[in-house]
């Protein structure tokens, strides 16, 4: 299986492959296609504001062939990560967890009901200082075979 990644740098020093899973990254454009598995929320994005505090911070989370992304934290360097679902009574719950080369790792855990998603984020960084977020947004879009420029048939 081949991935292509569209992108005006040159990213063939900045993909990487991912877990095994067929996984490529561009760290130029957010942009990333995952291999086998598939999840419960693949295609879907959702458009949130983090809290920490006072201060609040916009992000897009994105779902796509098994893998989770926080375009916002992307720029820090937090690769795309398997995530897994359990469905409860309230929601379907997910948990994922991103590292960073550079910037320790984030654990996101949330709940999606309906077109709404909520939850935490939990920041490690390279000294061990733990920040916390609260975060909640909306359904930003479902495109099942785009995320940010990438289509089923690039891949």
């Amino acid at each position: 299986m081949s991935h292509t990644i569209k992108g005006g740098r040159d990213e063939s020093s900045l993909a990487f492959a991912f877990l095994g899973l067929g996984c490529v990254h561009s760290a130029a454009g957010n942009r990333f296609v995952m291999g086998p598995p598939s999840g419960a929320l693949d295609g879907k994005t959702f458009a949130m504001t983090l809290v920490v505090g006072k201060a609040t911070h916009s992000d897009h989370l994105k779902f796509q062939m098994g893998a989770f992304l926080s375009v916002a934290r992307d720029d820090d360097n937090f690769r795309p990560a398997v995530y897994s679902t359990e469905r409860a009574k309230d929601g379907l719950h997910f948990r994922s967890q991103a590292k960073s080369s550079t910037d320790g790792t984030n654990n996101w855990t949330g709940v999606v009901r309906g077109d709404t998603i909520e939850g935490r984020l939990v920041w490690i960084d390279k000294q061990g200082r733990v920040t916390e977020f609260e975060y909640r947004g909306k359904l930003a879009s479902t495109a099942a075979s785009t995320v940010a420029g990438v289509t089923a048939g690039n891949r």
